[in-house]
């Protein structure tokens, strides 16, 4: 079996982090964003979730809709009017 960013064509990470590093960066991000009174990305509550969640599984879309994630999908055709030509920033 291959791992989840193979089977669909992504590179998997360069590097593992352990989750209590991830912890102590987060705790670490945590006093910064107090200190700076601002919300910043990489939040403790953020790790708390992901460790919450369940793992995903995708074997549900494949027995009863058939999806296979190792064939490419279909292209989808473009908005509509997407083919004419755009007209330029001064309106011409």
């Amino acid at each position: 079996m291959r791992s989840p960013p193979c089977a669909v064509g992504a590179r998997p990470p360069r590097i593992g982090l352990s989750m209590p590093l991830l912890q102590a960066a987060a705790r670490g991000n945590d006093l910064a964003a107090g200190l700076l009174r601002r919300d910043l990305t990489f939040a403790l509550v953020g790790l708390r979730m992901a460790e919450l969640m369940s793992p995903l599984d995708h074997s549900k879309a494949e027995a009863e809709l058939g999806w296979n994630p190792n064939r490419s999908p279909t292209p989808s055709p473009g908005p509509r009017g997407s083919s004419r030509r755009r007209r330029d920033r001064t309106g011409q």
